[in-house]
C-alpha cells in the first residue's frame, strides 16, 4: 500500500497506537501533529491521502476548527476522532459532513473498515 496518512492528535499514547495499527495495515505515515495550527500547514504542504484528526486539541484551535479550513483547501478526507460522545460533539462533527467518525475507544476491525472506506471512496 501507498496511501499515506496524517494523524493530528495530542494524547501520545493514542498517537502511538493509531500510528502502530497503520503501519502494521502496511500504510505509510506522512506526519503527525497535535495543534490544529501546525497541522495545516504540514497537511497543505505533504498532500496527505486520509486524514485522521482528534476533534479536540490543545492549543488555539480545536480539530474541528482545523478540519474547516482544510476542507477549504484541500480534498482529502478526513476521519474524526472522538472520546466524546455528547449531542452537542456530535452535532459540531455532522455539520462538517465527516467522511468517517470514530469514537474512542475504538475496535481493530472498526478502525480498520473506518480506513479503508475512507480511501476507497475518495
Amino acid at each position: 500500500m501507498n496511501e499515506k496518512i496524517f494523524i493530528v492528535e495530542d494524547e501520545s499514547i493514542v498517537l502511538m497506537e493509531i500510528r502502530y495499527r497503520l503501519q502494521s495495515l502496511g500504510y505509510q505515515i506522512a506526519g503527525t501533529s497535535s495543534r490544529g495550527e501546525e497541522a495545516i500547514k504540514k497537511i497543505i504542504q505533504c498532500k496527505p491521502d486520509l486524514i485522521l484528526m482528534d476533534i479536540s486539541l490543545k492549543g488555539e484551535m480545536t480539530g474541528l476548527e482545523a478540519a474547516k479550513i482544510l476542507k477549504r483547501e484541500i480534498d482529502t478526507p478526513i476521519i474524526f476522532l472522538t472520546a466524546y460522545a455528547d449531542e452537542d460533539s456530535l452535532k459540531k462533527v455532522k455539520e462538517l459532513e465527516p467522511n468517517y467518525f470514530l469514537l474512542k475507544p475504538f475496535g481493530e476491525i472498526e478502525f480498520q473498515e473506518s480506513v479503508r472506506k475512507a480511501l476507497n471512496n475518495n
